[in-house]
């Protein structure tokens, strides 16, 4: 029976798995896309605490506002949200209570910056998203890939996906996973 199949996020180990469980050859797989695309520049900045990686991220929106990126900003939930406004990025809107004006003053470029709930992560095609920005650690790899897919989006863009974080250990599994 023909089978046709298609993932955008699936780690090395995934695919791996999926050969072996449909008896699959190498030239059975057309293609594999990967992070390592020309278009996404990913940087890992580490810090020592939770707190430092907030601070970094408003710095880090502060300059892309500047630039006037058009940037999403994921967070896990309103509690994180709110500690970027308290820090001061109260220039930012926040879509974690799904405003339609909110979500609409994005999407016609009336605000640069969004900061996000993992949701907006997934199937969502924005316009002209240059940057995004996750403070903290993603569930997972393949979760940081497709919120960071969001980005550069238009033939011929590109962009940069951020991964602002703590705990060097956790860091080193992530790099070997992201490279892999």
């Amino acid at each position: 029976v023909p089978t046709l199949s298609f993932t955008a996020t699936a780690s090395a180990k995934v695919v791996l798995d999926l050969k072996a469980r449909l008896h699959l050859e190498n030239e059975d797989i057309i293609e594999s896309a990967s992070l390592k695309r020309g278009d996404i520049r990913v940087e890992i900045i580490e810090n020592d605490s939770v707190e430092q990686n907030y601070e970094t991220g408003a710095k880090l929106i502060e300059k892309l506002e500047a630039e006037k990126a058009r940037s999403l900003v994921f967070v896990k939930n309103e509690k994180q949200a709110r500690r970027l406004d308290n820090i001061g990025c109260n220039q930012v809107d926040y879509l974690l209570d799904y405003r339609e004006d909110t979500f609409r003053d994005f999407i016609n470029q009336n605000t640069n910056t969004l900061v996000v709930g993992h949701d907006m992560g997934v199937g969502i095609n924005l316009p002209n998203v240059n940057c995004c920005i996750h403070i903290g650690y993603p569930v997972s790899v393949s979760q940081f890939v497709q919120e960071a897919g969001r980005v550069a989006r238009e033939e011929g863009a590109s962009g940069s996906a951020y991964l602002v974080v703590q705990d060097y250990d956790k860091l080193k599994d992530w790099e070997k996973e992201l490279l892999s």
